[in-house]
């Protein structure tokens, strides 16, 4: 589905459940991560982009005190008032409310919303669909009470929403790139000061394909926490915080802690990675920049652990792949997508290929995205 068509039948769907129109509609796209995987919450870098897979968000006042909320995925509803004292153990639930939670710490909340969210992310696919919904709501919630906000502030709160109420210490790598992703455009994000850069898409003859393992993950019930508090704890034992300044004498350091050594194994050779890829990319090395990702992955699977059967079953059968540059598992891990990239004339080929053995060792079809690159988050006209 592409965006507009979801814009429309998103308020379609909208005025059918609340027989008003909406006032404000919100947009976020999906995201990919070439590379910089575990990364942004380690004061590195990552190179990711906005696909075209969106979160739509519609949303009016109402003249009551009442919040109702529908998600047409998920065929769930919640209704709350102003004090937001709903209860739930729901997901989604935890991100909608505690979004609202976020913006009414710091401003004011006086009227009744009527709010329906319709999404074409696929949800717990490592493609940043939570970021998604969170940035779209904030940036809804700002223009209907006519608020200015700069984007940096709005992927800040879409952050809190995750400490304060999903107890997931993620960084801002998912919010900063479905605010600021460019179309046809790579970012390559420091998160030393979440300052980032535009990198145009030099690659030709060669396409990113996301395969989705439909292994469903969740970060608050997922080891993605304990690799956060290893690394904090590395950090602590090191005395920096600074990624680019451990060397290979402060890994030696680690041997006493064998499992922080492998952790940080990762995010050091990950950081080169990223530094590399940028050079690569510019130059459409893809040799070079396919030989990265899996070198990323074999990182993630083996130092810092948080690939599983099915995504490592999806690489292994694409090493004798001709068309296959290379590939690796994508997002924060435990199962979700691989991304690969594919000679642009082998990619229907190689997606056959990879779906048929997958069906065939799971009894699961996979999904398969050749995406493309888009603007970022938006209110739309």
């Amino acid at each position: 589905m592409d965006k507009k068509t979801l814009i429309g039948n998103t308020q379609e769907l909208f005025k059918s459940k609340f027989n008003c129109k909406p006032i404000v509609t919100s947009t976020a796209p999906g995201r990919i991560n070439l590379i910089g995987e575990h990364l942004d919450y380690n004061n590195g870098a990552a190179i990711p982009c906005g696909i075209n897979r969106w979160v739509c968000v519609c949303i009016s006042k109402r003249d009551d005190s009442k919040i109702v909320i529908y998600s047409d995925e998920l065929e769930s509803k919640i209704e709350t008032n102003l004090e937001l004292n709903y209860k739930s153990e729901e997901l989604w639930h935890k991100y909608v409310l505690g979004s609202l939670k976020v913006f009414k710490e710091k401003y004011e909340l006086n009227k009744g919303l009527n709010i329906f969210i319709k999404s074409t992310v696929p949800i717990g696919a490592g493609l940043s669909s939570s970021a998604a919904l969170e940035v779209s709501l904030i940036s809804a919630y700002f223009e209907i009470f006519n608020i200015k906000i700069d984007k940096i502030k709005i992927a800040k709160l879409s952050q809190k929403i995750e400490h304060k109420h999903l107890l997931i210490k993620s960084g801002l790598l998912d919010q900063l790139s479905c605010l600021f992703s460019k179309e046809d455009h790579l970012l390559y994000i420091n998160f030393k000061d979440n300052s980032f850069e535009y990198i145009k898409n030099n690659i030709e003859n060669g396409t990113f394909i996301i395969i989705n393992s439909m292994v469903k993950r969740s970060l608050a019930s997922s080891k993605y926490i304990d690799r956060v508090n290893e690394c904090s704890q590395g950090y602590e034992i090191l005395e920096t915080n600074r990624i680019e300044n451990i060397s290979q004498s402060d890994l030696d350091k680690l041997i006493k802690y064998p499992l922080i050594q492998k952790r940080f194994k990762h995010i050091i050779s990950e950081y080169k990675r990223t530094q590399l890829m940028l050079k690569y990319l510019m130059n459409n090395n893809l040799d070079s920049a396919g030989k990265l990702l899996l070198e990323s992955h074999l990182s993630l699977k083996n130092d810092y652990e948080v690939s599983c059967d099915e995504i490592d079953f999806l690489i292994d059968q694409s090493l004798d792949f001709s068309g296959w540059y290379g590939g690796r598992i994508m997002g924060g891990g435990f199962g979700g997508c691989t991304i690969n990239l594919v000679d642009e004339k082998s990619a229907d080929r190689y997606i056959k290929r990879l779906k048929t053995l997958y069906s065939n060792e799971f009894k699961i079809e996979p999904d398969c995205y050749n995406l493309k690159i888009v603007e970022g988050a938006m209110i739309e006209s």
